[in-house]
């Protein structure tokens, strides 16, 4: 991580992380809120990685988890909490996934997104994000099911 990214409140997730990531993960996707039992497995599984963003470097606004399978990284979960959008921190933290990802050598990186999402949407797709496919009623809510679209993007050195 860059000097640069340390001061602008980015960090590292880790086990100790676990409740944080719970709280914010239920502030920006409440219909599917995950416990701390769940986030503590996730971060502490192997090839699992993230990090939390800290708005004014004290009140943790943002996350991003991925984890590494075989050639590629997928993003397990990414949100930026209602108050703290638009404000460059889900550019942030996929800047920080991709630098990571081509350190690591991956080439690729995958995810699903609610086909509704029009904000996450046009930030993918702004950063170089192409559909590759749809998963129809993935998201399922108590009132309705909606289809995920998953897109992919292949990093290139000079992106980042």
């Amino acid at each position: 991580m860059t000097a640069a990214r340390a001061q602008a409140g980015l960090q590292r997730l880790d086990g100790l992380h676990a409740a944080i990531l719970s709280d914010l993960q239920q502030a920006v996707f409440p219909q599917s809120p995950w416990s701390v039992a769940d986030c503590v497995s996730l971060i502490s599984h192997p090839g699992t990685f993230g990090w939390l963003l800290l708005d004014n470097q004290t009140q943790p606004c943002a996350f991003l988890l991925a984890r590494q399978t075989l050639n590629e990284v997928e993003i397990l979960t990414f949100g930026v909490t209602a108050g703290s959008r638009r404000l460059g921190h889900g550019s942030r933290l996929l800047a920080a996934l991709l630098e990571d990802a081509q350190q690591r050598k991956f080439n690729t990186v995958v995810l699903e997104v609610a086909a509704s999402n029009d904000a996450a949407i046009g930030l993918y797709r702004k950063i170089g994000f192409v559909p590759v496919g749809t998963r129809p009623r993935y998201y399922r809510t108590e009132n309705s099911n909606e289809d995920a679209l998953l897109l992919r993007l292949h990093i290139e050195e000079e992106r980042l």
